[in-house]
């Protein structure tokens, strides 16, 4: 998420002669290729896979120690705690190329 407003700042930063329009489109494509790049995380797959692979393995063997299931709610909880934070990392991406930098508000 930093590198995309790194990025999206360096458009604002590097060329002052484009226009707001302009550089409003440019930040629009830079949050959508990070966007693209968040959904497209092999670490978010792969985790997926896992849990989903844990819930068919537990369910095959027809039977859950009260440990196992307590480890099974655990990692569902934290799955959806993981898929809510690439959300909100989404989210503030898609929403960030409609700010814009006042020079007052620039990073030293």
């Amino acid at each position: 998420m930093s590198k995309a407003y790194a990025q999206m700042d360096e458009i604002v930063d590097r060329d002052a002669g484009l226009s707001r329009d302009d550089k409003h489109r440019q930040r629009s494509q830079a949050a959508d290729e990070a966007i693209a790049d968040f959904e497209a995380s092999k670490t978010l797959t792969r985790a997926r896979e896992a849990v989903k692979l844990a819930m068919a393995k537990r369910n095959f063997e027809g039977h859950t120690s009260h440990e196992i299931a307590r480890d099974s709610e655990a990692t569902l909880k934290a799955m959806k705690e993981l898929e809510q934070g690439w959300q909100k990392g989404i989210d503030k991406i898609a929403e960030r190329p409609g700010l814009t930098k006042r020079p007052d508000m620039r990073r030293a």
